[in-house]
């Protein structure tokens, strides 16, 4: 299926985003679990840098297979998604009906440009 890369492209910048977050924040653990936290946020910045990688590979592929228009709707679509998921279930981030419903016309959108005619 031609429209996978671009869906990985758009799961991974999320997921890279989340990392990002983590290895960013500030956490104050206690004088005893300094290395702890800074090797924890080390590692979240390295694990956000090979994701970032690999969106930019699966979405340049993406790019390839299917031309920049597409490519790009889908991999918007499913970073937005994944964000909103990685959100609420990570950050318990309130998701409202209008959200929903965009998400929903954003799917809808989705899946009449991925169509081949």
């Amino acid at each position: 299926m031609k429209i996978t890369s671009s869906i990985l492209a758009g799961v991974f910048a999320a997921t890279a985003g989340a990392f990002g977050k983590f290895g960013f924040q500030s956490f104050y653990w206690g004088e005893f679990l300094y290395y702890e936290e800074l090797s924890l946020k080390i590692a979240c910045i390295i694990i956000m840098l090979v994701l970032n990688s690999l969106m930019i590979k699966f979405f340049m592929q993406s790019l390839k297979d299917l031309g920049a228009s597409k490519a790009t709707v889908i991999n918007f679509t499913c970073n937005y998604m994944s964000s909103a998921v990685f959100g609420y279930l990570v950050y318990s981030e309130y998701l409202s009906l209008t959200w929903g419903l965009g998400a929903l016309l954003m799917i809808i959108g989705v899946y009449i440009i991925s169509k081949d005619n």
